[in-house]
């Protein structure tokens, strides 16, 4: 009888001990996961807000074009030159943040690395035309042909809306799969059944066509 009562109280304690060692891992996982979770969120803030100023950026010249009724043919100057006096820049925190989000999702990966890069390049040329400028201001003479200069500014026209496209998918997807409380919902649902907008990005992503 104490033999028994010995081992009941041993197997008592061993699954007490069991019982502890989940409930302090299911609480360091938590933690794990809430601080995760946190800096998911703080990182997509910043990323978000990167997005929403250069779409708006894009849509204003968009927008002032028209009122001014600027020719097809004339855009991708007065693109570029709008940009030569001001564009929006992203912020320091901005690759970084991009960073930490590259594991969410891949389509998310996809369109901030393809923005990124886009990016780049339309600051690069933007640069260029900088200096055309200002050579052309204190010189009274182009630095280059006008065809080098034009081939720049379609260049510029052409990465800044493909860029603007690449944010406008990015903030969706994070919108519904990292700040939204209904993640699994949302990341299930584009599974089944995405929508246009959503079968569009995907699109984009595959051939690059506006």
């Amino acid at each position: 009888m104490a033999a028994a009562i010995a081992i009941v109280k041993e197997w008592q304690e061993l699954i007490g001990a069991i019982i502890g060692a989940l409930a302090a891992l299911g609480v360091a996982l938590l933690v794990a996961y809430s601080g995760r979770r946190r800096d998911d969120l703080s990182a997509a803030m910043v990323v978000v807000g990167n997005l929403t100023t250069l779409m708006a950026a894009e849509d204003t010249i968009r927008r002032i074009a028209g009122e001014q009724k600027i020719p097809a043919k004339d855009y991708p100057m007065f693109v570029a030159s709008r940009l030569t006096h001001s564009r929006p820049k992203l912020s320091p925190l901005f690759e970084s943040s991009v960073a930490r989000l590259m594991l969410v999702d891949v389509s998310i990966a996809a369109h901030l690395e393809l923005l990124n890069v886009i990016y780049r390049s339309v600051e690069h040329h933007v640069d260029v035309l900088r200096r055309d400028i200002d050579h052309h201001n204190q010189h009274g003479k182009l630095l280059r042909s006008k065809k080098d200069v034009r081939a720049d500014a379609e260049l510029v026209e052409k990465g800044l809306t493909m860029a603007a496209r690449h944010a406008s998918c990015a903030e969706r997807l994070l919108s519904l799969l990292v700040l939204s409380n209904w993640r699994l919902f949302h990341r299930v649902r584009m599974a089944i059944k995405a929508t246009k907008e959503e079968r569009d990005c995907q699109a984009f992503l595959k051939t690059g066509a506006l």
